[in-house]
């Protein structure tokens, strides 16, 4: 099994005068989020379809792939907009966010 990194790690650290903060730009978490479902669903995108393998006496021009949702379908730019207004809010929550940029 193939162990991948977490998407992001977060640790918190003490600064100047005992303050805590955080050792990543916590805006960049949105980037992240959203990247991994683009890259998710084009990593779907290029699944093949069973019958080439099955039909191997057959000559195919192409592998088909199986059918998968688009980036541009409502759903994923629906979920997409929802992880950008949830990490808005944690950002507009969090203390010293002008340290965050």
């Amino acid at each position: 099994m193939i162990k991948k990194p977490p998407l992001f790690a977060l640790e918190i650290v003490t600064v100047e005068g005992g303050i805590f903060d955080y050792n990543v730009v916590i805006k960049k978490f949105e980037d992240v989020t959203t990247k991994a479902i683009d890259n998710a669903i084009t990593a779907l995108q290029t699944i093949p379809q069973v019958e080439a393998f099955v039909m191997e006496k057959l000559k195919w021009s192409r592998l088909p792939n199986i059918g998968a949702i688009q980036l541009q379908e409502p759903l994923i730019v629906s979920l997409k907009s929802r992880i950008q207004v949830i990490i808005a809010r944690v950002l507009d929550q969090t203390p010293n966010n002008s340290k965050l940029d």
